[in-house]
Parts: structure tokens; C-alpha cells; sequence
């Protein structure tokens, strides 16, 4: 009997450091989709609802853990968002590069944001592929980065579906609100389930693909978030 309450022990104990690996320390690289997704939401909800209070118990003021929390959810986030990397490969592929400093009708200003400046006489999926480095920020062509700015990108990707009719527009301000509109906040799966459904009405084969993960989601948000504090 002491034996099998060791082994009960042990086996628990092995499951949680596994579950503390995959959720820390594990190259993201080598972990599923399925499994990433999971792990972001884990992470979102902690950066949302267990470390805040955490950092106020103990009177954390740096906020070490929460950066690191942070950075790590990014982290698995632009792995997970990495399938839809054809949104500026396209663009690459297409254009050679965007040749952003000295274009009239847009640039970069000193704090690394883009700025529009005649959106009408941009193209379409220029506008997309801003859009896709607006929402996590990154490093395009010619530039020394770009910080996240989701305000600039929803009034993109607004604008993208009022005036354009942009079916792509939909399908990832879909991806936003179903992945969050920031890392520390929760999304609307609600509203992504019905952008995602008018996405695929209007031919996006792989909004079907991300609508097959709400559900999932919703559990997955529900019991994680119904932890006692």
C-alpha cells in the first residue's frame, strides 16, 4: 500500500514538472499546435488573473515574473500565428521588398510605429501584411522594428473590410479577437466566431480551421479560469 502511494506520488509529481517544462522551458519549436495553444492560454490566464495577485501578495514590484510570463506567451503566440506567415511571404515574393523609408505613402517614425499616409493608394495586401506585424510587432524589411499597435491596425484592417471588401481583413481580425486583441487580455470568441464565419462565406478556406478551435478554446478558458484564487 506504501509502495502504490509512492508510485501515485512520484507519477503526479512527474506530471506536473512535465507540465512546468512544456510551459516554461521547452523549445517552442518542438511542440504541436494543439499543445502550443493550450500552453497560450494557460499563460494568458495566469498574466490575467494568478500573477497580479501573486505580485501583490508578495509585494513585487519589478514585475520579473510577469515579464517573463509575458515574453514567453509572445513567445508561443507569433509560433502559433507562424502558419499564416504566407500573408507577408506573399508580399515579399511579390513586391521584392517594401521599400518603407522613402515611401509617400507610408513610413516608420522614430518610435517604431508605422505611419499611413495616403491608405487609399496602398495595396491590399500591403495593408494586410502591416497588419500582421502591427499586431505583435516585428522586424520587416528596412526597418529597425515595429512595436505593436493594435489602435493603427484595427483602423487598417476597418478600413480593409468597410471600403475593400477584404475577406482576409475578416478572417484576421478574426485571429485577433480570438487570440486577444493583447497578450494580457482575454479574447472575444464570441465575436471571433462570427468574424471567422463571415470569413469563411467569403472563401477563406482556413477560417473553417480556426473555427474548429473555439470550442476548445471556450473549455479550455472555462477551466483554467475557474481556479480558486
Amino acid at each position: 500500500m506504501d509502495k502504490l502511494f509512492l508510485l501515485i506520488i512520484a507519477a503526479l509529481l512527474l506530471f506536473f514538472l512535465h507540465e512546468y517544462y512544456l510551459l516554461y522551458f521547452k523549445n517552442i519549436e518542438s511542440i504541436s499546435d494543439s499543445k502550443l495553444e493550450e500552453l497560450f492560454i494557460k499563460l494568458k490566464i495566469a498574466l490575467i488573473k494568478d500573477l497580479p495577485k501573486y505580485m501583490v501578495r508578495k509585494h513585487q514590484d519589478d514585475g520579473n515574473d510577469y515579464r517573463r510570463v509575458y515574453a514567453r506567451a509572445r513567445d508561443i503566440l507569433y509560433k502559433i500565428l507562424d502558419r499564416y506567415r504566407y500573408i507577408y511571404l506573399n508580399v515579399e515574393n511579390k513586391y521584392g521588398s517594401i521599400e518603407i523609408k522613402h515611401n509617400p505613402n507610408f513610413h516608420i517614425n522614430g518610435a517604431g510605429r508605422i505611419v499611413i499616409n495616403n491608405i487609399d493608394e496602398i495595396e491590399q495586401d500591403v495593408l494586410l501584411c502591416f497588419c500582421f506585424y502591427l499586431y505583435l510587432g516585428g522586424y520587416m524589411r528596412h526597418t529597425d522594428g515595429l512595436v505593436p499597435d493594435t489602435k493603427n491596425m484595427f483602423q487598417i484592417l476597418d478600413y480593409l473590410i468597410d471600403k475593400r471588401n477584404s475577406a482576409e481583413a475578416v478572417f484576421f481580425k478574426g485571429l485577433v479577437f480570438k487570440y486577444g486583441v493583447e497578450i494580457d487580455t482575454m479574447p472575444d470568441l464570441e465575436f471571433a466566431t462570427k468574424l471567422l464565419n463571415l470569413a469563411g462565406q467569403k472563401g477563406v478556406g482556413l477560417a473553417s480551421f480556426e473555427l474548429e478551435g473555439i470550442n476548445k478554446f471556450s473549455y479550455l478558458y472555462s477551466t483554467n479560469a475557474e481556479k480558486p484564487a
